[in-house]
C-alpha cells in the first residue's frame, strides 16, 4: 500500500503525489466581494482571509449595534406616551430613515418640541410596527423551499 503513496517533504508543506482527487470543483460567489472562487472546503464562503475578516467585522458590528439598541429599549419606561426617534428605532427595529420618511408623509403623528427634539406617539408606533423582539423572530423564520421536477404550469395542470 505504501508504494502507491509517495510522500515528498518540501520546506513549505507536505505534498502527497498519486492520491486520488475529487473529480469536480465547487465554485461559489464570495459573500463579501462577489468574486467567484473555487471552494477549498465545503464550508468555504469567502474567497480570501481578507474577506473572511471583513465578514467577521460586519457581524461583530451588527451584534454590538443590536446590544446598544436593546439597552436603549430597556431604559424606556412603559408609561411614556411620546418617545424619541432613537428610542423608536431601538424599540421597534425600524430604520431611522424609514421613520423620518413616514413622518414626512404624515403617516406617523409627531410633536416637534424644538431643534432635534422630535417626539413620536408610542401608541401609533405600536399600531404600525411589531416590537423589536417580534420583528427579529419574524426575520429569522426560515423560508420554505419548494422544488419541482417539472415546470410549475405542468404541475398545476396535473393537479386539475
Amino acid at each position: 500500500m505504501w508504494d502507491l503513496i509517495t510522500l515528498i517533504h518540501t520546506n513549505t508543506h507536505l505534498k502527497v503525489d498519486d492520491m486520488p482527487t475529487i473529480g469536480f470543483e465547487i465554485k461559489r460567489k464570495c459573500k463579501v466581494c462577489g468574486k467567484v472562487f473555487v471552494a477549498k472546503t465545503l464550508d468555504s464562503h469567502y474567497c480570501s482571509p481578507k474577506c473572511g475578516k471583513v465578514a467577521w467585522k460586519r457581524k461583530k458590528d451588527v451584534k454590538d449595534r443590536n446590544a446598544k439598541l436593546e439597552a436603549i429599549a430597556r431604559q424606556v419606561s412603559d408609561i411614556r406616551e411620546y418617545i424619541s426617534v432613537k428610542e423608536a428605532v431601538a424599540m421597534f427595529g425600524v430604520e431611522r430613515g424609514t421613520l423620518y420618511r413616514l413622518i414626512k408623509l404624515g403617516r406617523i403623528p409627531v410633536i416637534n418640541m424644538g431643534t432635534r427634539l422630535t417626539r413620536i406617539k408610542r401608541s401609533e408606533m405600536e399600531r404600525l410596527f411589531l416590537n423589536r423582539a417580534e420583528s427579529i423572530a419574524e426575520k429569522e423564520k426560515p423560508v420554505p423551499k419548494t422544488y419541482y421536477c417539472c415546470p410549475i404550469k405542468l404541475f398545476e395542470a396535473k393537479q386539475n
